[in-house]
């Protein structure tokens, strides 16, 4: 199986499209340039300095 754009050797393809000839399979970075995917997201992850307080939450007071 080869890439229908750049005809390298592929081991599972991105996307296989199937047309009246067969199918077209395409390799992920050829997908991708072809907007036919879109990439992939990065997780962000939010770093507070501070955890938040609830304000419905009732403050306890500790004594010794």
């Amino acid at each position: 199986m080869r890439c229908t754009r750049c005809h390298k050797p592929l081991t599972r393809p991105a996307l296989s499209i199937l047309t009246r000839r067969g199918y077209q399979h395409w390799g992920p970075k050829c997908a991708r340039l072809a907007d036919l995917i879109q990439p992939m997201r990065k997780a962000v992850r939010i770093r507070s300095a501070q955890p938040e307080t609830d304000p419905r939450q009732l403050a306890l007071e500790l004594t010794a």
